[in-house]
């Protein structure tokens, strides 16, 4: 340890102006910078705090971090959701059900609301966002549901049988994209 901190003293030499050393062992009173502050400018990487928290600091041979226990470890921090060892919340809620991640949510419009456009109109997603009908992006599905006197070339993602009827039975048709195959598995 002496030899140390003697290197420490030798390095310091070069940027103080006086070191003063005692006895053998103890080190007396530097008239120069700090050993610390000799250390930071020889050491610009370093980002910690350079001023330990040892025992003339006032904090005690603890650093003001009490005895032992979690919180006076390095690294020794408790996560916000930590509840002090009782049964966390996420594993005291009952778990119903799951989140198909496959599925698709349809933007829905029925029949009957799509019957003012006008008589031989192209009905798809631009005239449905410009109506108000369609508000977000995504699939629409059009639905049974009202009437329709007049035909309409509908173009959207799905339909349901009531409501193709419905169309054609108006004289209209409904264009759906083809759904495209998946590719074969090996099995």
């Amino acid at each position: 340890m002496r030899l140390i901190a003697v290197a420490l003293l030798m390095a310091a030499s070069a940027h103080a102006e006086k070191i003063i050393i005692k006895g053998s062992n103890t080190f007396g009173a530097a008239v120069g910078p700090k050993l610390i502050e000799v250390y930071a400018k020889m050491h610009p990487e370093v980002t910690f705090d350079l001023e330990r928290k040892g025992t003339a600091t006032g904090l005690g041979g603890t650093a003001g971090k009490g005895h032992k226990g979690h919180k006076a470890r390095a690294g020794g921090k408790i996560p916000a959701w930590f509840e002090g060892g009782q049964m966390p919340l996420q594993r005291r809620l009952p778990k119903r059900g799951f989140k198909n991640p496959g599925r698709v949510c349809y933007q829905v419009v029925s029949v009957g609301r799509i019957a003012a456009a006008g008589a031989g109109a192209t009905v798809d997603r631009a005239w449905l966002v410009q109506a108000g009908m369609v508000r977000r992006s995504g699939p629409i599905k059009l639905l049974a549901g009202g009437d329709l006197a007049v035909a309409l070339v509908v173009k959207v993602d799905a339909a349901s049988e009531t409501a193709r009827r419905a169309i054609e039975a108006a004289g209209g048709r409904v264009e759906t994209p083809t759904p495209t195959a998946a590719p074969a598995t090996k099995a």
